[in-house]
């Protein structure tokens, strides 16, 4: 099993309406993306999937304490951070990205990595 997949939800045979998710974002998670600004952190992820014909919205709240490097002294120091966004996900014919906070899925994909 890819470790990405530790963090996707499975859209396929899911009804319409709202959908709750949790997720343990560690050490683990950071290091999957390529030239992270962030390496390190303990943050819990909430995120409320709404599915409704054709268009999905991701509904996420993240709390917990991230890694950083201080800008003064160039330091790694652990701080706090509460958030939350939304992303649409609309069926398409081409995966992709439209912008920052809509994403283009195909008919076939069974799940969504978030």
């Amino acid at each position: 099993m890819k470790k990405q997949s530790l963090y996707a939800i499975r859209i396929s045979g899911l009804g319409e309406g709202d959908h709750d998710f949790s997720f343990e974002l560690d050490r683990e998670f950071f290091v999957l993306f390529e030239h992270p600004e962030i390496n390190n952190g303990n943050v819990h992820a909430d995120v409320i999937l709404e599915k409704k014909t054709g268009v999905f919205a991701l509904h996420f709240s993240l709390t917990g304490k991230v890694e950083v490097i201080c800008d003064r002294c160039l330091e790694k120091f652990m701080t706090g951070i509460s958030t939350t966004q939304t992303i649409f996900v609309k069926i398409g014919e081409e995966p992709g990205e439209i912008d920052d906070d809509v994403l283009i899925i195909v008919r076939d994909d069974h799940e969504i990595e978030v």
